[in-house]
């Protein structure tokens, strides 16, 4: 007898928690009809009323409550950011919504947003222009800095995925590294033609190009970063003869 006791223990136990539910979420017997099925219950809604008139709130996990979001986002997951050179705006690439947003350095107010190509990453400026790489359409936006408008559009071949640019000294040279094709394109920002296109692809180009110049300003040079297992740098040299003016190209490989 003692047995059957300690058998019908955990039966009780089950059925009770069962009917822990019913008695707090106010369930019935009326609930169900004879045969089991969910009772259904005809309710003729007033103008005005919502579902909480008629629901049980007591166990409501939260309020939907309306919030002004205030200003609408310029943008979504942001790229890159840099300076104008002058230092009163602040322009950012947005890679998802495919614009670049420039702020108000002193205000960081919103001045204007500029819709460009897919996927825009890096970005680098001039004292009149800012150069956007948009990786996934394989374009170059050149964008006024007077009014915001696209100046010109650089359409490279497919797949070449252009990523990282940084301006000459004098600011009338835009390099870009492409991260696919591993080239380096050299695109002219006072005649506006790509003028050194890369036929001839750089082995592991990757992602970074260092635009620097000499204590005079007068010979520029930038250096290719490539990833290799032994982190080889190439390093290309531009020498600049200011009376001849012929272009001496010197590749250094370490």
């Amino acid at each position: 007898m003692l047995r059957d006791m300690y058998m019908r223990i955990p039966a009780m136990v089950f059925i009770a928690i069962l009917l822990i539910p019913c008695a707090l979420f106010g369930f019935s017997a009326d609930t169900f009809d004879p045969i089991g099925e969910p009772a259904v219950e005809v309710i003729v809604v007033e103008p005005g009323q919502t579902v909480n008139d008629f629901l049980d709130n007591r166990f409501q996990a939260y309020i939907k409550t309306d919030i002004d979001p205030g200003i609408p986002p310029e943008g979504d997951y942001m790229g890159w950011v840099t300076f104008t050179n002058d230092g009163e705006r602040v322009l950012l690439t947005n890679r998802v919504t495919d614009n670049v947003t420039v702020f108000d350095w002193s205000t960081m107010e919103v001045i204007t947003n500029i819709e460009v190509g897919d996927y825009p990453g890096g970005i680098a400026v001039s004292d009149s222009y800012a150069v956007v790489a948009c990786a996934f359409s394989d374009e170059i936006y050149i964008i006024n800095l007077d009014d915001y408008a696209i100046d010109t559009i650089f359409s490279l071949p497919s797949g070449q995925q252009p990523w990282v640019i940084r301006m000459s000294p004098d600011g009338n040279k835009a390099y870009v590294a492409c991260d696919i094709s591993n080239t380096c394109e050299v695109f002219d920002l006072q005649t506006m033609e790509h003028v050194m296109p890369s036929h001839s692809p750089i082995s592991r180009l990757h992602q970074t190009v260092i635009i620097s110049s000499s204590a005079t300003g007068q010979i520029p040079y930038f250096s290719l970063i490539r990833q290799t297992v032994s982190l080889t740098i190439l390093s290309v040299v531009f020498l600049i003869a200011h009376q001849s003016h012929f272009l001496v190209m010197i590749l250094l490989l370490l």
